[in-house]
């Protein structure tokens, strides 16, 4: 979720991976085939969250979807959108690419590329391009909290002058991810 510079928002994030979904697999499996982002596995999530800035109350959701082509490297999409009062309503369409090259059973480090199409009410669109890192902490079942951080730049500028943020968007999220 992306949230403006001057909210205090308290993100809860669910994203709910099949990649997990062996997690508590037998002695007998190798923590290769058990580890998140093995390939053939689906990462799939869903965010909500509510805080307050400022200006007010200030709310965001979102969904993703990415699917491992290789261990590791799962190429996807993400719809986001945030706001509140007194702060333009943003949206995000954005494709994205999830690099995991560090997995284990119970930890795995990840890259994440984004862009595309940024939408803002009562304002011009434009459009959008980032990244940023997390780790997903798995010690045990189905059950695993990610924290991640990502920025994003917005461009043309004569789109993104006039925000309150400028042409740069930060994101701090904390998730529980639960496996299917």
């Amino acid at each position: 979720m992306r949230l403006s510079g001057s909210a205090l928002a308290a993100l809860i994030a669910v994203t709910m991976g099949h990649g997990l979904a062996h997690a508590q697999g037998s002695e007998g499996d190798s923590e290769e085939s058990t580890a998140y982002g093995r390939q053939g596995s689906v990462h799939l999530g869903l965010g909500l969250g509510l805080g307050s800035s400022g200006h007010g109350a200030v709310y965001a959701g979102g969904v993703a979807f990415g699917y491992f082509v290789l261990t590791g490297v799962a190429p996807g999409a993400d719809a986001e959108v945030s706001g509140g009062s007194g702060l333009l309503t943003t949206g995000l369409l954005t494709g994205t690419l999830r690099l995991v090259p560090i997995r284990t059973r119970s930890f795995a480090g990840f890259l994440i590329g984004r862009a595309g199409r940024v939408l803002v009410s009562s304002h011009g669109d434009g459009w959008g391009a980032g990244g940023g890192a997390g780790v997903i902490f798995t010690p045990g079942g189905r059950m695993g909290v990610q924290l991640a951080y990502e920025v994003l730049a917005l461009f043309p500028s004569s789109f993104c002058h006039d925000l309150s943020n400028g042409c740069r968007l930060d994101s701090l999220s904390l998730g529980l991810v639960v496996g299917l």
